[in-house]
Parts: C-alpha cells; sequence; structure tokens
C-alpha cells in the first residue's frame, strides 16, 4: 500500500512552518543526553534496508509471500527495488516508468504491477526474472493498485481522471473504467465477496464498487482526507486512513458499509496494510515517524513501533508475520516482527491497585489494591479474580517468593507486612514495622525479604522462615523501589531524594556501592545479565551489576515501575504520566522496541517469564493490563556472576523480632467499590504522606546527572530545509481544485 505523493494544501502550510521553526531552534543550544542515550534514541526493528538513491525515494511497497520478496517503487529513481526478505538485502533494480508511486503483487501469476505518475502508465514485472514483460496505459496520473489475485485483476485508481482503471492479468489491457469520487487515492480489493474500495480524498468518501458489474454500489463518508485504504477478508472489515494533523482510521462493516468504529492513530497516517491472520492493522503515521498497530478485535491501537522518517506504505506477509514499511525521507525498509507486544486482557481489580507480583510456578499474580485494604489473586490461565484476601491498611507494594508460595504484602498506612500462603490465600503472618513500608523484594534462594521505609531512609529485612525482622539497614534519603539479584546476592534500593542507588551485600547486609543517578524511583534486575535498570530523570538508567556503572541511559517516562522478562531480556516501563502507555526495551541493545497503550495511571509491573505475560496494575481505573510478551532469544549473561553468597554468613542483628503470628483466614469476595477513587496524590494519613512515584519525581531537588548541552545545528539546519523542500515540491505538484 502507498503512501500520499501529493501533500494537502493543510499539509505544506503545516510543513512549510515546521521548517521555518526548526531552522530558527537551530541556532539554539539542544539538549544531548550523552552517547548512551543517543545510541537508544532510535528503536530497533528487524532490519533497516537502504532502496533507492538521495532522499524522499520510496513510495510504495508490496509483498510476494510466496517467493518472500519485497518490492519498493522508488520515486525519484525511477525503478523497483526488489528485497530478499530471507536475508532483508536489494538482490534486483528493476527499471520503470517515470515517477512509480505504488506496487502490487499477484503471488498467484508471480507478477508485479508498478503504477507510474508521470507516464500515466502500470509496468508489469515477472517476478521470476525481474524484468518489465509489459506496459499498460491507464488514466491521468494513476496512485494505488490493487489485485485479485483469483479474478487476475488489477485495479488502478487515476487521480486526476476521477476514475478507476480494470486491467485484465491475462492480456495485459484495460477492460473497463469505472468513474467514482473527487480524487480517488488509494484501493483494496476483498477477493472473498469481489468488492473493491477507492478512497476519494477530496470529498471525504469511500466508494464500493460490484467487480462482477464493475459498477459502485455505495458511497461511505469517512473522515477527513482518506488516503490508504486495506481489507481484511476473514472479517470483512476496512481499514480507512484519514490523513489528518489528528488522524483517524475508519472501520467500516463490509457487511453493512457503514462506519463501526473511528481509532485514534498518529499524525497523518498514510498507508494501512492488515494481516488477516493476526487481525492486525497496521497503520504509518507520516508525521509521528512511527506505526500505530490496531488490534482488529477491539478497534484499539495495541502497540505504536518506531521507524524512519516519513513512513508512507506499509505491507505485509502473513505467511511470515513480518511487516514492511517504506520510509520516504530516509529511503529505506523497516521491517517489523509482527509478533508484537500487545494487550491480552483486563482484569478488574480492587480499589486503587498500587503494585503487582507474579509466582511463574503457580500462575498466580497478587495485586495490592491500596484504597481497598485487599490484595486481588488473578488466575493467570483464565486472567480471572480467584479471590480477594484482607490485609493491613494502605498496601502498597506486593513480592512473591515462588521457593516458598508466600506472598508479602507492604502495608504502608498500619506499618506493617502481611504474609499470604499461596495456597490457601490466607494471611499466615503480620509482621510489625517501625515505619511505613513502601516497596517489597523477595531474594528466594536465601529466604531473605526487602522492604524499604521511606521516612526512616531505611530497608528492613525479614527472614521468611521466622517472619521475623533481622536487621534494619540505613540507606539514603527516601528509598523507594527496591530490587533483588538472587545470583550474586545483592539488593539495590532506589533513593529518590538523594539521587542514588545503594547496592546492599545479602550476606553482610551492609552497603558495599552507591551509583549515582537522578531521582530514582523504581528498580527492576536481569539475573541472567546481572544488568539492573531504574527509572530516573531522563529515562532508565541501565548499570552493570558486576561494576556498578551506567552503560546507558533509555529515553522513556519513569513515572512507574520497572519489569523485567529475563526470558525474552525485555524491560517494561510504566508511563503513567505520558500517555498511560508501557514502554518496551530490548534488553540487548537499550532501545525501546514499542510502546504498548494500557490503563490509567499505570505504576507496578510484574512479570510471568514463563508464561511470557506482563501484569500492570493501573490505579486509576481500578484494572490490571495483561500484556503479551512474544516470544524472543534467551538472554546469555554478559559478564561472570560475582558467585551467590551464602545466606548463612555471620551478621550482627539490632533489631529484635516483632512478628504477630495468628493465622487470618480472610477468603472473601472482592467488594463492590462504594466510593469514588482519589487519584495516588500525597494524601495524609496520621500526620505522614504516602508518595507515589511521580510525586517523588515532583519534589525538588537538584540533578545528580548532567549530560552536558551541546549544540548539533548542522541535524536542525538540514531538518528544516527537507521540510521546506518538501513543502515547496508538493505545492508545485499539487492539483488545482
Amino acid at each position: 500500500m502507498r503512501l500520499g505523493t501529493t501533500p494537502t494544501r493543510g499539509m505544506l502550510i503545516l510543513a512549510s512552518v515546521l521548517g521555518l521553526a526548526v531552522l530558527a531552534l537551530a541556532a539554539l543550544p539542544l539538549h544531548d543526553p550523552g552517547p548512551s542515550a543517543r545510541a537508544a534514541e532510535y528503536p530497533t526493528v528487524l532490519a533497516t534496508i537502504k532502496v533507492g538513491w538521495g532522499s524522499y525515494i520510496p513510495s510504495g511497497v508490496a509483498v510476494n509471500p510466496d517467493t518472500n520478496r519485497i518490492y519498493v517503487a522508488n520515486l525519484w529513481s525511477d525503478n523497483v527495488s526488489v528485497i530478499d526478505a530471507t536475508t532483508n538485502t536489494v538482490v534486483s533494480t528493476v527499471p520503470v516508468g517515470r515517477q512509480p508511486v505504488d506496487a502490487a503483487v499477484n503471488p498467484t501469476t508471480n507478477r508485479v504491477y508498478v503504477s507510474n505518475e508521470y507516464w500515466n502508465s502500470v509496468s508489469v514485472i515477472d517476478g521470476a526474472t525481474d524484468t518489465v514483460v509489459s506496459t499498460v496505459p491507464v488514466g491521468n496520473r494513476p496512485a494505488g493498485l490493487a489485485i485479485d489475485p483469483a479474478d487476475n485483476r488489477i485495479y488502478v485508481v487515476n487521480s486526476y481522471d476521477d476514475t478507476l482503471s480494470v486491467i485484465d492479468g491475462m492480456t495485459d489491457t484495460v477492460v473497463t473504467t469505472i468513474s467514482v469520487g473527487d480524487y480517488p487515492y488509494g484501493v483494496a480489493v476483498d477477493p472473498n465477496v469481489k468488492r473493491i474500495y477507492v478512497t476519494n480524498r477530496n470529498n471525504d468518501s469511500v466508494s464500493i464498487i460490484d467487480g462482477a458489474t464493475n459498477s459502485v454500489l455505495a458511497t461511505v463518508a469517512v473522515g477527513d482526507e482518506p488516503r490508504g485504504v486495506s481489507v481484511n477478508p476473514v472479517t470483512n472489515r476496512i481499514y480507512v486512513a484519514n490523513s489528518t494533523y489528528f488522524g483517524t482510521v475508519s472501520v467500516i462493516d463490509g457487511a453493512s458499509n457503514t462506519i463501526v468504529a473511528t481509532v485514534a492513530v498518529g499524525s497523518y497516517p498514510q498507508g494501512v496494510a492488515v494481516n488477516p491472520e493476526t487481525n492486525r492493522i497496521y497503520v504509518a503515521n507520516w508525521n509521528d515517524a512511527n506505526v500505530s498497530v490496531i488490534g482488529g478485535a477491539t478497534n484499539s491501537v495495541v502497540a505504536t513501533v518506531a521507524v524512519g522518517s516519513l513512513p508512507a506504505a506499509v505491507a505485509v506477509n502473513a505467511t511470515t508475520n513480518r511487516v514492511y514499511v517504506a520510509n520516504y525521507a530516509d529511503a529505506s525498509i523497516s521491517a517489523i516482527d509482527g509478533a508484537i507486544n500487545a494487550v491480552v486482557a483486563t482484569v478488574q481489580v480492587g480499589t486503587g491497585p498500587s503494585d503487582v507480583a507474579a509466582n511463574p510456578d503457580t500462575n498466580r499474580i497478587y495485586v495490592p489494591n491500596i484504597y481497598a485494604d485487599n490484595v486481588s489473586v488473578i488466575d493467570g490461565a483464565t486472567n480471572s479474580v480467584l479471590t480477594t484476601v484482607a490485609v493491613g491498611h494502605g498496601p502498597s507494594g506486593v513480592a512473591v517468593n515462588p521457593n516458598t508460595n508466600r506472598i508479602y504484602i507492604a502495608n504502608c498506612y498500619s506499618r506493617s507486612v502481611s504474609v499470604i500462603d499461596g495456597v490457601t490465600n490466607n494471611v499466615l503472618a503480620t509482621v510489625t514495622l517501625e515505619e511505613q513500608p513502601q516497596y517489597v523484594s523477595v531474594n528466594p534462594t536465601t529466604n531473605r525479604v526487602y522492604i524499604t521505609n521511606p521516612w526512616s531512609d531505611t530497608v528492613s529485612i525479614i527472614d521468611g522462615a521466622t517472619n521475623s525482622v533481622l536487621i534494619t539497614v540505613a540507606v539514603a534519603d527516601y528509598p523507594y523501589g527496591v530490587a533483588v539479584n538472587p545470583t550474586t546476592n545483592r539488593i539495590y534500593v532506589a533513593n529518590s531524594n538523594s539521587a542514588s542507588l545503594s547496592v546492599i551485600d545479602g550476606v553482610t547486609d551492609t552497603l558495599i556501592a552507591s551509583v549515582k543517578l537522578c531521582k530514582p524511583t523504581h528498580v527492576g534486575v536481569n539475573a541472567t545479565t546481572n544488568r539492573i535498570y531504574v527509572g530516573s530523570c531522563y529515562g532508565v538508567s541501565v548499570i552493570d551489576g558486576a561494576t556498578n556503572s551506567v552503560l546507558a541511559t533509555v529515553p522513556v517516562g519513569n513515572e512507574g515501575g520497572v519489569g523485567v522478562n529475563p526470558t525474552t531480556d525485555h524491560i517494561y516501563v510504566a508511563n503513567a504520566l505520558s500517555g498511560d502507555i508501557v514502554s518496551v526495551i530490548d534488553g540487548a541493545t537499550n532501545s525501546v522496541l514499542a510502546t504498548v497503550p494500557v490503563g490509567h495511571g499505570a505504576v507496578g509491573i510484574g512479570v510471568n517469564p514463563t508464561s511470557n505475560r506482563i501484569y500492570v496494575a493501573n490505579p486509576y481505573n481500578d484494572t490490571v493490563s495483561v500484556i503479551g510478551d512474544p516470544a524472543g532469544p534467551v538472554a546469555t549473561p554478559t559478564s561472570t556472576p560475582t558467585p551467590t553468597l551464602s545466606a548463612t554468613a555471620t551478621r550482627t542483628r539490632t533489631p529484635t523480632p516483632t512478628s504477630t503470628l495468628t493465622p487470618q483466614p480472610t477468603d472473601t469476595p472482592t467488594p463492590t467499590p462504594t466510593s469514588t477513587y482519589t487519584p495516588m496524590h500525597p494524601t495524609g494519613v496520621g500526620g505522614t504522606v504516602l508518595l507515589p512515584p511521580a510525586a517523588i519525581v515532583a519534589e525538588s531537588a537538584a540533578p545528580s546527572e548532567d549530560p552536558g548541552w551541546t549544540a548539533p545545528t548542522y541535524a536542525a539546519l538540514v531538518g528544516g530545509a527537507l521540510v521546506l523542500a518538501a513543502g515547496a515540491w508538493g505545492m508545485r505538484r499539487r492539483r488545482a481544485s
């Protein structure tokens, strides 16, 4: 499917204004987060393949799933690049007509059809020899192409004639011409019902044509400036990209010819393609340099994948589940793995879910509900709440020891830790603390539980065998998030107000290092790679556990939890204040793979590496989002880990055990909330306050990291010049209306 080589007047004006703005900003110093962050600014895709020459080249892309070949129409070089999708390399370049704008493939005949805008023709390429075997004259300014492989019919829209040419693939001749709407642009075919769908840009509609009679059956009004269109023949749904600044996709029911949904996507969406096998729709967002992924079952965006500059067209190989995006300004093709991260379920829980943890052995997920004073227990197989366990007042953190099947809940307002038996879902013990706890983490190897106490600047260490406090370790100002590496027996504590990460030796219970960071909040550990991931001012800091040095900073939001899947080496970061999304980071490259929309106010994240499921606590709408993590390579250690330290080493303990061991059976149904949920802002409780991560970050404190300031004027100048050039070129080519 192809982009629009002819921008609208609004786009041209906006492009000119943006170009001037960028040129003006070029003289200003630009913030540069340093080499490691710069390396992580561009998301990792499977491959980026250069095609054509110069700038603003690839405008259309098509796939032959049978031969696994990708065909790219290069607008300014008057040729087609042929890519071998197995090796992601260009294996041939085929000269065609002047200004090729789109391409389509008939896998049955292995023929490739290319619309040549300036020659008013369609080039026919033999896929076996990569040579042009025929040239078919069509109407004025041909644009989008689509094929019905069963009937061997090729459909070409003629933008300046307001017509659709129908080509017989056997004879390579036009058998009829159909009048459609004003300035037709994109075209798609549903071979199952013999319907052809044509987007009409200037009158904001879609013409629906009967392929048997070649007559217009209906005209459906859609959004402004419809461009790309694609069909899912399995569900009989048609997807139309409405290319405005606030872009949308209109979803048409092919049975009733009515719009059943409108999905908000990125800015100025262009091409659109469907994978009928997965019921996923891919939309290239021109202005945002990304692709929106829509779930066809829910008509909602399930992921956003960053690609190259000015993505214009997109095509799908349903056989390999690969998505190919033509990047207009980069002269490249981005190859995306279709097995992307997506929300597979949303589970309603109690009021104000604040954290989440998973037991991979039992596939049970535990969610403390801070305003309901209970814990929801979810069955990971059915994504349903099995039971609700009453705990202390203000449960804020949770951790699981899979070895003992014990769940630990930090009760902030009652200054205690509830210990739950994972078999009976009963509270076995309540451990009293001296201060308000916040978060909790467990070392299953040593059976030690670590609790952060923000108001006393300490970490309480509980013996999981006796449910008693062994020792309290002083750390730095306002300890918040905590995570354990059971392989090295190291505990990592994020001290938000002191801008540091404390490293505790699990044998001696002493501080052995402090890593300087900017406003750290949440912590996640990959024990396999010995990497620690900390949410900080500039995103997520990646720390080498062997040297306690910062390796990279990945620029994402840092308002919520950090979860690690060691199986796939993916890191999940909740961004509550950045659009209720979860950023997915590739641990191998320290780059953002995708962003997944979740519930409102995403905070806590739990991971089940066995099922490859990620659980996100959304306190503002009392839900847990369940994300499916695609299977990936097993992470391998990057350095020899420190040998596991014995849990029986001699240590000095000053506090006395303070646990209450009276069992508390509390297997009660989840109560229906009777009051309006209050957002998690600082709330006075007994003279103290509970601060969520966002509030901590907002507190005034001088950043401890200074990444430096640079002035990459050349980048801004080039960007501004390209935008102005695009606007000028498009204005010259704009059809007078």
